[in-house]
């Protein structure tokens, strides 16, 4: 049971090191932090009689982790999981968002470590926040991050299960503040031909109307064209292609095609010597000169069937898709929605003519004819 101090340049160490077998059978050696020999062979004993009851059956190591990693702060818990976010490589913007919705979380926690949390008193809060006004999505937001958090601390054998898998989601449907509209095509013609006159006379605009062009006939996100890169795209396949990596679903990896005349206006604007790596939009349509270009087309930001911004566009793809007869597996596949609710708002966009289109190939039933619009008085 001897305890004994190292040699480090010729001087003994400052603590007691201590010699003993781990219940893997393999021999460690370890500082017992003090310089006070008897309390350094109390130490090992203590180690020898932990290993003994690991191999005996009488201790569980991981019940063990979990009580040391109860009694640490859960601010502590907290800075290693955003270390972890920060590490994995996700994006600087979406780690912020989890370290205020964090913040948040650990208020309402309170004192209380991992062991503490109770799914009851998270979901009070969510509740008030509602109540304050807060919106099904800013809700639901932080009930996201705070369970992503936990999930992450079960993998890493922080906790033994997350508290709050019972919540259950706030309806983001009923609840929406702020719906975006559809735009009509009259619309979407005139931003394209103020987008194209900005192009030939503003310097470095020539990617103007592709910026546009983009959600308006292939669904992207602001986000997926500022990552995009000319290896993403295969021009020359039939048909085009584009590959999407990342995004919301990190580890996701998406091949769309490209409608013909996206590629086409990818064709014209490309430089004759493009890197690979080098990026489609080298500069970005701000939000100022988004607006400005949607002024000048004679998009009002505020209508009362809802908000024009640039996801605007991405919503009238996926209702234009809708409206011409595709499938809600396929239009999802092409929205790259991670479900089929989130598809489905778009066929709600539907008109009465849209609706009547698709009812027109329904055959009669005493006529066995087909329905070519509304006849019954």
């Amino acid at each position: 049971m001897s305890v004994y101090k190292r040699t480090v340049r010729g001087k003994p160490s400052r603590n007691y090191y201590i010699d003993y077998v781990d219940e893997d059978g393999h021999k460690r050696t370890v500082s017992s932090g003090t310089s006070d020999k008897r309390l350094a062979e109390r130490i090992k004993r203590q180690q020898v009689d932990r290993v003994r009851a690991i191999r005996t059956g009488l201790l569980d190591p991981s019940q063990e982790r979990l009580r040391d990693e109860a009694e640490k702060p859960l601010t502590s818990h907290v800075k290693d999981y955003v270390a972890a976010c920060k590490g994995r490589g996700d994006a600087q913007k979406w780690v912020a968002e989890k370290s205020r919705s964090l913040d948040w979380f650990v208020e309402v926690v309170g004192g209380a470590g991992l062991t503490g949390i109770r799914a009851d008193d998270v979901d009070k809060r969510l509740s008030a926040e509602t109540e304050r006004g807060a919106s099904a999505r800013t809700v639901n937001l932080k009930l996201e991050c705070a369970s992503a958090f936990l999930n992450w601390c079960v993998r890493h054998g922080r906790l033994h299960s997350n508290p709050l898998r019972v919540l259950q989601r706030r309806n983001q449907v009923v609840d929406r503040r702020r719906a975006r509209r559809v735009l009509s095509e009259k619309e979407t013609r005139a931003l394209l031909a103020i987008a194209r006159r900005q192009a030939g006379t503003v310097p470095g605009a020539e990617t103007r109307p592709l910026w546009y062009l983009f959600p308006l006939l292939a669904g992207l996100r602001r986000s997926d064209m500022l990552r995009m890169r000319w290896a993403d795209l295969a021009l020359d396949s039939k048909p085009g292609t584009l590959t999407i990596r990342g995004g919301k679903a990190r580890k996701r990896v998406d091949v769309l095609p490209l409608h013909p005349e996206l590629v086409a206006e990818l064709r014209r604007v490309k430089p004759r010597h493009a890197l690979p790596s080098a990026p489609v939009f080298p500069t970005t349509v701000t939000h100022p000169t988004r607006r400005a270009d949607f002024k000048r087309a004679g998009i009002k930001a505020e209508t009362e069937l809802g908000h024009a911004d640039l996801h605007s566009l991405r919503h009238t793809y996926g209702t234009r898709l809708a409206e011409t007869g595709v499938p809600p597996a396929k239009l999802q596949r092409l929205m790259r929605h991670a479900t089929i609710e989130l598809t489905m708002r778009y066929y709600v966009h539907l008109d009465v003519e849209s609706l009547d289109g698709g009812l027109a190939a329904l055959p009669g039933i005493e006529t066995g004819g087909q329905h070519r619009g509304a006849t019954a008085s």
